[in-house]
């Protein structure tokens, strides 16, 4: 609704746009009520924006960085490759995911600022890339994730997973909840959101980019997915 609703530029810390692809390629994003953090590749970081206080006026305050594409023991990471996943637990904590692919599964970490690294791995469904992610709390915590790949011959596909996540942080064995190919009408998905419609239900949301491209769709996607309490 207009009267609810604004748009702006994202800032840096210094109040100016953000301009440029290598400062401005953002991917993620995870709120929490008052913060909006927003993960970026090229420039690998995560900015976080007081929305609540300053509203289209915030900067971006540095949370987290990788500036030389240096993920510590995962090594060197693309600079179109980085941090697409990212969300949020109800501690606080960020989950960051890296696009990057490697034979163990997509790295991931818990993050409280710089506190953290990508210890982890998703275990990527057939090698696709992790695109996304969103964390839902509950009597068991759990971590949604989205991977897609491509190729000339199978076309677009589309990965959905879930993960419990134990309260140290440590990230369960996925469960593949679908693998969406050419039987029906896929694109470039790789925004998800997860909101509980009920004790026993999860509604999945994805979206599609179409990259400014007439091939391409911008497509939604829902899903609702009922697990044990």
């Amino acid at each position: 609704p207009a009267n609810h609703a604004y748009m702006t530029s994202l800032r840096g810390a210094d109040g100016q746009p953000l301009d440029g692809k290598t400062y401005a390629d953002s991917e993620g994003v995870a709120w929490n009520g008052e913060t909006l953090f927003i993960s970026f590749e090229r420039g690998h970081r995560v900015l976080g924006y007081d929305i609540e206080g300053c509203g289209a006026n915030a900067r971006g305050a540095l949370v987290t960085d990788f500036w030389a594409g240096d993920f510590g023991e995962i090594g060197t990471v693309d600079e179109n490759q980085g941090m697409e996943a990212l969300a949020i637990r109800d501690t606080g904590e960020l989950v960051i995911g890296v696009e990057a692919r490697q034979l163990d599964g997509a790295p991931i970490g818990i993050f409280n600022g710089n506190e953290g690294s990508m210890s982890q791995r998703l275990a990527a469904p057939e090698l696709t890339l992790l695109v996304g992610a969103d964390y839902v709390s509950g009597d068991t915590d759990r971590l949604y994730s989205l991977f897609r790949s491509y190729d000339p011959i199978r076309g677009n596909r589309i990965a959905i997973g879930v993960s419990a996540v134990a309260e140290d942080g440590t990230i369960g064995e996925m469960e593949r909840l679908a693998m969406i190919g050419s039987d029906v009408t896929v694109d470039n998905f790789e925004g998800i959101a997860v909101e509980p419609i009920s004790p026993t239900t999860d509604r999945i949301v994805i979206v599609s980019d179409d990259n400014f491209s007439a091939r391409q769709k911008t497509l939604l996607m829902v899903l609702d997915y009922t697990h044990s309490e």
